[in-house]
């Protein structure tokens, strides 16, 4: 293969510095601005289907359907779900998305606010001496149960970082596939979850089947007085 026939075109309306890091890392990637959907004319059209890859934002902004008329064969998102993709036009065109580029800074920000929750932060934070030295009643980590919604990337990471605080871990998925963690217990009783979880984490794609997935009835799952911490860091919906 010649290095002419090997290069791979990616057209993209991200700031071409904000792609540096592909250019550096890829070296046969030829990067192309899309142009905007204003600017589509005919001969941009044709040329534009003709590329590799399109590189776009989780959202079509009305110029994906004509380069796909056109037999563009390729789209990719930078983000994890595609809910807001016509998904429907996608018909002889692959579409992928960047599903686990960000479970590890995701998970480390859904612990963080976990930490928080428990340490009372940021209401122990001191801006003036207090009435009264080491006073404060902080919760821990330690030994409560993590209830995860889903347990994909976003799921897992998380899962392997409560593992370390010492968490009892649930795992709500309705597959019998079984949890590539070990200490984890896969469950597909939401019930269960809701009512035995201190820390309820969200971690779902948005789809039908997980539109308001938190709702009435299953908030009524929970036992009256619990204190429960819910986090939503994904895209399934309250």
């Amino acid at each position: 293969m010649t290095e002419k026939q090997s290069k791979i075109s990616i057209l993209s309306n991200f700031p071409p510095e904000s792609l540096q890091r592909v250019i550096d890392e890829v070296p046969n990637v030829e990067l192309g601005a899309l142009p905007d959907v204003d600017s589509l004319d005919e001969q941009t059209l044709e040329t534009a289907a003709g590329t590799d890859v399109v590189l776009i934002p989780p959202w079509d902004d009305g110029s994906l359907q004509p380069l796909l008329d056109r037999g563009l064969r390729w789209v990719h998102t930078i983000g994890t779900g595609v809910d807001r993709m016509p998904l429907e036009v996608f018909r002889n065109c692959t579409l992928t998305c960047s599903r686990g580029a960000s479970s590890q800074p995701i998970s480390e920000w859904v612990l963080a606010v976990m930490l928080a929750f428990e340490k009372q932060l940021p209401q122990t934070w001191l801006s003036e001496p207090p009435e009264a030295w080491s006073s404060a009643s902080l919760g821990t980590l330690h030994g409560k149960t993590l209830g995860l919604l889903g347990f994909g990337g976003i799921g897992t990471s998380t899962a392997s970082h409560a593992a370390n605080f010492g968490m009892d871990i649930l795992a709500f998925r309705r597959s019998t596939q079984q949890s590539p963690l070990n200490g984890v217990t896969m469950t597909d009783n939401l019930q269960q979850l809701m009512q035995q979880s201190q820390h309820i984490v969200l971690s779902l794609p948005l789809t039908p089947s997980t539109r308001h997935i938190i709702n009435e009835e299953t908030l009524a799952y929970i036992p009256a007085g619990a204190g429960i911490h819910l986090v939503n860091p994904s895209r399934g919906a309250l």
